[in-house]
């Protein structure tokens, strides 16, 4: 705040200056500076009290602020300089009456305070992340530019009376005002159009993005907005299936917590997320009989035979009838041997092969703690089969008629064996 105070008693005591002395002096050439200077002062004032709205809590009853109003006032600031710019052309192909040198004295004596005053908004603007204010400054910087060009062009032409070094001084004065309209506007258009301000910054994110949610989803894709100061970012993840509500929320407030840490310009988060649609899906089903219309078995680690099915896109692509001994002699189990019967360990023995064989998914009636486990621990998602025959329950599946089976249905029974 001190350095917008600094900036407005200087550029109060520049209009001062000129005006005084453009009365005194009777010159039109420091009272149009002069007033210059007034309106510098005035639109400083107006920028200042933007800022004040943007961030005060009449700005907080809306969704998203009001902080794309610095973007419209960094916008109307840039018009201000194109119509100066305009203005200040026909100036080009009129001769001037050779200038007094008191009023070049005025003239020169207020580019330092002028200097100072654009360091101040400066250092302001970067403090308070004001694209508004910047704008401003870059505005007055071109103040000085122009004024120190126009005033040393007349202090030459004043010694050599040459028209030419005169043109030129305006020449300077003119091309620096088109540059600095454009400046002012070019971020804030941008940012108006919802279009990318900064793309070094929208792949600084996505980088980091990735290295938060690596193994827990995938980015479908992200997006920034700007609005003034302020940066919007929305993201779409694709999370696996077998993440809970629970861990998307942690995973969530993860990204929101690092994210606004990492990058202090980011107010506004939204994370969507969606769960996987995979293409290619391996399923596998516990069955009775050989026969593809064959009804589930009710336990998974006694089912005689398997249904493995493939599907692509919706569409099943291959199926065929597994016998559970083919599976079981592919097993290598080693380790320490605990009392356990065999045939509670079956079902371990065949969720580790299906892991080996592919499988994504399996479709049970039932199924035991252990089996249960193993398949979750290697991502195979388990769903409630249905009344009717396995290809019935594959079609289920794929329709998406199927639920996720959130728990073993035998829990524990393998404990008294031990």
């Amino acid at each position: 705040m001190f350095l917008l105070v600094l900036s407005f008693i200087l550029l109060f005591m520049i209009s001062a200056m000129r005006i005084t002395a453009g009365m005194l002096l009777d010159s039109p050439i420091l009272n149009i500076e002069g007033f210059h200077a007034f309106i510098d002062t005035v639109i400083s004032f107006f920028i200042v009290f933007t800022i004040l709205v943007v961030r005060s809590s009449i700005s907080q009853r809306f969704p998203y602020g009001l902080y794309k109003l610095e973007d419209l006032v960094a916008i109307l600031l840039s018009m201000i300089i194109l119509f100066t710019l305009f203005t200040s052309l026909d100036e080009i192909f009129h001769k001037p009456s050779a200038p007094n040198l008191a009023i070049l004295l005025v003239q020169a004596s207020t580019i330092p305070l002028l200097a100072l005053s654009v360091l101040s908004k400066y250092r302001a603007a970067y403090i308070l992340h004001s694209p508004s204010l910047k704008a401003d400054a870059t505005h007055m910087f071109v103040d000085v530019i122009e004024t120190s060009s126009v005033t040393f062009g007349l202090l030459l032409f004043m010694i050599t009376r040459y028209d030419l070094i005169y043109t030129l001084s305006l020449i300077i004065a003119l091309v620096g005002l088109l540059l600095a309209a454009y400046e002012a506007a070019h971020d804030s258009i941008l940012a108006i159009l919802d279009l990318p301000k900064d793309k070094r910054l929208l792949e600084e994110l996505k980088n980091y993005l990735q290295e938060l949610i690596i193994g827990k989803a995938e980015l479908v894709d992200l997006k920034a907005r700007w609005a003034g100061p302020i940066v919007f970012v929305e993201m779409l993840l694709r999370s696996h299936p077998l993440n809970t509500l629970e861990s998307i929320g942690r995973m969530t407030r993860c990204i929101e917590e690092n994210i606004r840490k990492r990058f202090e310009d980011v107010k506004y988060i939204v994370v969507t997320v969606k769960p996987t649609i995979r293409n290619y899906l391996k399923i596998a089903v516990p069955i009775e009989e050989t026969s593809f219309d064959s009804p589930l078995s009710n336990h998974f680690g006694k089912a005689p035979y398997f249904l493995i099915a493939e599907v692509n896109n919706e569409q099943i692509i291959s199926k065929q009838i597994i016998d559970k001994n083919i599976i079981l002699s592919h097993s290598s189990r080693k380790g320490t041997k605990i009392n356990v019967p065999q045939s509670l360990l079956r079902g371990a023995e065949i969720a580790e092969n299906f892991h080996n064989m592919g499988v994504t998914d399996v479709i049970v009636k039932n199924i035991g703690e252990i089996a249960y486990s193993l398949l979750l621990r290697h991502k195979i998602v388990i769903w409630k089969g249905r009344d009717g025959n396995a290809i019935d329950n594959v079609e289920n599946l794929v329709k998406g008629y199927l639920e996720v089976l959130d728990q073993p249905t035998h829990e524990a029974s393998w404990k008294k064996n031990i």
